[in-house]
């Protein structure tokens, strides 16, 4: 009886069986956009909450930077939307690590910057600035350009102001790119090691530029006394042979200046002149 139930049970075309399983899956998938589109506006609407909105930008450590320049670079970096929906001023969408590259580009005087929020409504912006430590005034002292500022790790970051006097040592050499904002001069360990140096040898003589061209340096000093060497060699290597040389005749006992030059750029070797 049970075959024969199925035997005379009304069969559907097979086009029309596709026909309503294809209904089928349009409806469900129709009604599951639906869902994601309450879901997405629903979630949406919820990154609006005054709440959770980024209402105030608080500036530390700018000092030769306008606090104002940096505020309203950050909010120009936090205004309009992600995909035209979510708010970049969400305390938990706002791009942080764009903030950051963007001030740093945009404000070269700036060493570090550091972004964090620090309520709901609030996000905190630290800055250090670079410092003045000496003068980048062209590739060499026979060409001349306007000197800009060098920090301490060898980066230039701003035009320098007319002094009166040698304020501050002087460097010569090609930098690290053809704008000189935020262009190095050496890599940063090489230019400290090369101003540890100077500054130790100021204790006797005053230095008053060095012009580095490749991988060789020239110190000139204010009793014009000339010091070459070569950045391949440490502070201490160089002023260990320094001590020697002076040890030794013809120079026992005598200072440098009544030297035109010595020359440390040949491994072992000497080389000096007297004046």
């Amino acid at each position: 009886r049970r075959d024969l139930m199925r035997d005379i049970r009304p069969t559907l075309p097979a086009s029309k069986a596709r026909a309503r399983r294809r209904r089928r899956f349009y409806i469900r998938a129709a009604l599951l956009l639906l869902l994601l589109v309450l879901l997405t506006g629903g979630l949406a609407g919820l990154t609006y909450l005054p709440q959770i909105s980024i209402a105030s930008v608080k500036i530390d450590g700018a000092m030769t930077i306008s606090a104002r320049d940096i505020e309203e670079h950050v909010r120009a970096k936090i205004a309009g939307r992600y995909a035209f929906l979510f708010p970049k001023k969400n305390i938990f969408l706002y791009p942080q690590e764009g903030i950051e590259k963007s001030l740093l580009s945009s404000f070269p005087t700036m060493k570090t910057v550091d972004v964090g929020f620090k309520n709901f409504r609030t996000i905190h912006v630290t800055v250090t600035e670079r410092g003045p430590h000496a003068l980048w005034c062209g590739v060499s002292r026979t060409v001349s350009v306007p000197c800009h500022l060098l920090d301490k790790e060898g980066v230039v970051y701003a035009r320098a102001p007319e002094f009166s006097g040698a304020v501050y040592l002087t460097y010569f050499g090609e930098l690290s790119s053809s704008s000189p904002i935020g262009a190095a001069l050496l890599e940063k360990d090489a230019f400290q090691s090369l101003a540890a140096l100077v500054a130790e040898l100021a204790h006797e003589h005053k230095a008053l530029s060095v012009e580095i061209t490749g991988k060789d340096a020239s110190v000139l000093f204010d009793d014009d006394f000339t010091l070459l060497l070569s950045l391949d060699n440490t502070p201490e290597n160089i002023l260990s042979r320094l001590s020697a040389i002076r040890g030794a005749p013809p120079l026992q006992g005598k200072p440098f200046s009544v030297l035109s030059y010595i020359d440390l750029r040949f491994g072992n070797k000497v080389y000096f002149k007297l004046k």
